[in-house]
């Protein structure tokens, strides 16, 4: 028998003054983002921003419908912003606000962030805001990701 172990370094920051200036305003984009959101059957507005390799930041937010619960989350919106408005460009980072708790992104979102990252080949940093402001940081997404599923297994 054989153990894997798999850690996540969280670095947790109680503060903006604690946060890079680059950072906070992506972390303030990605809240701002959140007045974007269609949540009418939720009521769980969610934003987001990435960072780009060119310093551009584009917004996503979550957009629900009546067939509620099926919709699009704010990550993903803001890949898909990305892919279609400024193909080829590499992300750099994310950044997820909530009105909650801190909040990680969902399974189906991790999955669309690691395809991403390994198409890029470069890691993407994630930023996590809740209400109170307190932010976690994490590397990469694979640091979310203990098993990846990628397109290599579909061969």
């Amino acid at each position: 028998m054989k153990q894997i172990e798999h850690t996540t370094l969280i670095t947790v920051y109680e503060h903006n003054n604690e946060l890079a200036a680059a950072d906070a305003e992506l972390l303030q984009r990605s809240k701002q983002a959140m007045a974007h959101s269609h949540s009418p059957y939720s009521h769980y507005p969610v934003g987001a921003a990435l960072l780009l390799e060119d310093g551009t930041i584009v917004e996503g937010s979550n957009q629900e419908n009546a067939s509620f619960p099926l919709g699009l989350c704010a990550e993903r919106t803001a890949l898909a912003n990305s892919a279609i408005n400024h193909r080829g460009k590499a992300v750099k980072a994310i950044a997820v606000s909530v009105g909650t708790e801190v909040a990680a992104p969902c399974g189906m979102c991790r999955q669309a962030l690691l395809e991403q990252e390994s198409i890029q080949d470069t890691p993407i940093r994630i930023l996590l805001r809740g209400g109170d402001e307190t932010v976690y940081a994490i590397g990469s997404v694979k640091e979310l990701m203990p098993l990846p599923f990628y397109s290599k297994n579909l061969r």
